[in-house]
């Protein structure tokens, strides 16, 4: 048990590490997920849409963490502040490279260019690009022209989203990895009644979590209502 230097209980979990193939909940998505870890010769571009709390990201960044030659995959974050330094890493080396939420780098030079450098290598030493935005490559609009025809010729998926029995799956899984369980009657509550976005439903887990270890109290009905207002 830590603490930060506000003084809040933090949790030591690493959430990047988590977010891996055996803690994908693929529900719906199981075509896409096969379609991308299935081995095969040539270049493999790929473009997956997908909302926030879809699971986009998590799918983005298991595909950097499977299997050999990590040191050769790299996920890249357009929000993260050195998303150009990043990008150019990228250009540079790797096999496997994954971008998300590719339109934040629209009409930003330095970072377009790095892409398109990316996209040609990959291109040339049969790696795989996949990129991952909220909108379809069509709804994209590259200053670079060339960047713009390249991106519309990957394949194109959209993440279908979770339904509720998945989402609990998801609940139960991270809660477990916590050290404790999530019943039935927990989960069907905060389901009917909180968010439908699993980003969300994340987040409120998180405050949970706090609450419960602050207070020493099981996560019940009570305490749900009580922290989360549902």
């Amino acid at each position: 048990m830590a603490f930060d230097e506000t003084g809040q209980l933090t949790l030591a979990i690493d959430r990047a590490h988590e977010q891996t193939l055996s803690t994908f909940v693929q529900g719906p998505n199981e075509e896409i997920v096969s379609i991308m870890t299935q081995p095969r010769p040539g270049f493999r571009g790929i473009w997956l849409c997908g909302n926030q709390g879809s699971g986009k990201t998590h799918l983005l960044r298991a595909m950097t963490l499977l299997g050999k030659g990590i040191e050769q995959r790299q996920f890249v974050d357009t929000k993260s502040p050195r998303v150009l330094a990043d990008l150019e890493s990228a250009s540079r080396r790797g096999e496997v490279i994954a971008v998300d939420d590719a339109s934040e780098i629209a009409h930003q030079s330095g970072c377009e260019e790095a892409l398109m450098a990316t996209y040609e290598r990959l291109n040339a030493s049969n790696g795989l690009l996949i990129v991952g935005d909220r909108l379809a490559a069509t709804a994209t609009d590259f200053s670079i022209a060339d960047l713009n025809s390249r991106v519309r010729s990957l394949m194109h998926y959209q993440m279908m989203p979770l339904l509720d029995e998945e989402k609990s799956e998801i609940l139960r899984a991270r809660a477990l990895h916590r050290g404790y369980e999530l019943n039935d009657s927990v989960l069907s509550y905060w389901l009917a009644r909180g968010p439908r976005d699993l980003r969300l439903l994340l987040t409120d887990l998180d405050r949970l979590d706090r609450a419960s270890l602050a207070h020493q109290r099981h996560v019940t009905i009570p305490l749900l209502k009580e922290v989360l207002g549902y």
